[in-house]
């Protein structure tokens, strides 16, 4: 859920739930969270088995194939478009010779949310996440195996294979 968090076992049962948090990136220790009303982004820690906030002084970074993006306030980054078109903050992330970029943009009076994967500053693939939307909400993608993985319209699941 792009607004919450759930936590569902391996029964498929649903074990917590925190609505007023935003996923950011998973350690060791637990997830990093943050609550996207708050402003400037303030993280927080959560437990994995239930929800509950915890102090973490010194994370460990999860050893596996996942990788997740980062938040990039630099627009100039994204060469080849308006940096009066991208709104706020944007999520990047480097896969072999390709950089994934979520961000928002201004379209028809609304927001957008817009991810690009570049391949030598060219624009190899790109998809609309969600549209006529009223406030930012940096969605999270991740790679997997060599799949990118993303929530598109706040229902349907996309996984790509970027290999």
């Amino acid at each position: 859920v792009s607004k919450g968090i759930t936590a569902i076992d391996t029964n498929n049962q649903i074990k917590w739930q925190r609505f007023n948090y935003s996923f950011y990136d998973a350690w060791v220790e637990g997830l990093r969270v943050y609550n996207p009303n708050i402003s400037p982004r303030r993280f927080e820690w959560l437990h994995y088995h239930t929800g509950e906030s915890i102090t973490i002084n010194n994370p460990t970074p999860i050893n596996s194939d996942i990788q997740f993006p980062s938040v990039c306030s630099e627009k100039a980054i994204l060469s080849g478009l308006s940096d009066t078109a991208i709104i706020g903050d944007a999520m990047a992330l480097t896969y072999r010779d390709k950089t994934i970029w979520c961000f928002h943009e201004q379209f028809q009076g609304n927001l957008r949310l817009r991810m690009i994967i570049l391949l030598d500053e060219n624009i190899l693939f790109e998809d609309i996440l969600m549209e006529h939307i009223q406030k930012q909400q940096l969605e999270t993608f991740f790679i997997h195996q060599g799949h990118l993985f993303y929530i598109r319209n706040s229902n349907q699941i996309v996984s790509y294979n970027l290999v």
